[in-house]
This record gives structure tokens, C-alpha cells and sequence, in this order.
């Protein structure tokens, strides 16, 4: 039958030759999406406040513009971005997630608990100047986001892995 049901087949080796890149959505039809737009420069990181009301299943992800919008004879490439993630709690802050990676896309995702969280974004830009990106959320509830400045979570990053570090069982003593 010769219906246009948009499926269709292709060599492995023509992929290669017409497609740079491949994404896979996940798409869970009572899932909500939140995002916001910001910018930074090379040298500073921003801090963002995430309040999760319902827990359940989520992604988080920060997105650089796509090399798709630049001429293939500027050799665009993704800058490098670090993202660490924690819980705020009574005694600080609980290590969720780290992450470093040069993608279009730097998510991760996992089962969260409703609270407050703080998300540290440092993107290192090749270009060395203020660019735009975004954060966002996609879960089983509504978040808020919001950007907010460093003083409101002093000394995050060091707190943070601290609290990684002193959940590892193969340690040593920390009191230096």
C-alpha cells in the first residue's frame, strides 16, 4: 500500500551524509512545560530558583542557540555549559545533580521531591560575550522558575558538593 504515513527508510550511511544531529522527544501528553529566557556572559554564572510543588517525574534542561542557525563556514559549536542542581534544606543544600557537556541540550532528569531548588548555569561561551538561552522544566506538575542573584544562595557550588562528598561512603576526614 503506497500511503504517506510519513513513514519512510533510509541507508545508515545516507543518515550520516544528510543529518548533523538526531533528536528523540518524549512526550507525555499530562506532562507541563515551563521555560525561561536569560542571558549571561563567559566569566559569570547565574543562579536560578525552581519551587516544585507536586513531586513526580522531571526534566531539566538549559538550551543554547541551535548551530542550525549559523552558516556551516563559521564551524559554530556548542559552548561548554556546567549545571549543578540541589535541593534547598533546613542545613543548606542537597546535592541532586552536576552536570558538564558542549550540547544544544544539557538536561537530565529524575523523580523530585516538591521544595525549593537552586540551579547554578555557567556556560562557557566560545564566543566570549553575553548570549541567551533558556531554562526549562517538563514534568508532572507546574513549576516556578526564576532567576536570582548569587547573594541569595551564597557559596552554593562549595555547599553543595560538600553535601556529595560527605554521603560517600569511602571517605576521609573532611574537618580540614
Amino acid at each position: 500500500q503506497n500511503v504517506d504515513d510519513g513513514i519512510f527508510y533510509m541507508k545508515f550511511e545516507d543518515m550520516l551524509k544528510y543529518f548533523s544531529d538526531i533528536q528523540i522527544c518524549k512526550v507525555h501528553d499530562d506532562y507541563v512545560y515551563k521555560s525561561l529566557l536569560s542571558s549571561c556572559d563567559h566569566q559569570h554564572p547565574v543562579f536560578f530558583n525552581i519551587t516544585v510543588t507536586r513531586p513526580g517525574h522531571y526534566y531539566f534542561t538549559i538550551n543554547q542557540e541551535s548551530k542550525r542557525m549559523h552558516a556551516e563556514r563559521e564551524k559554530y559549536r556548542y559552548s561548554e555549559v556546567t549545571v549543578v542542581f540541589g535541593k534547598k534544606t533546613a542545613n543548606g543544600y542537597e546535592y541532586v545533580e552536576g552536570i558538564q557537556r558542549a550540547d544544544k541540550e544539557v538536561w537530565t532528569d529524575g523523580q523530585i521531591d516538591a521544595g525549593e531548588y537552586v540551579v547554578y548555569v555557567h556556560i562557557h561561551w566560545n564566543e566570549q560575550r553575553n548570549r541567551e538561552f533558556s531554562i526549562s522544566s517538563y514534568g508532572t506538575g507546574d513549576v516556578q522558575i526564576r532567576q536570582i542573584p548569587q547573594s541569595a544562595c551564597p557559596e552554593f557550588v562549595e555547599k553543595v558538593y560538600m553535601n556529595k562528598a560527605r554521603k560517600v561512603n569511602k571517605r576521609e576526614d573532611y574537618q580540614h
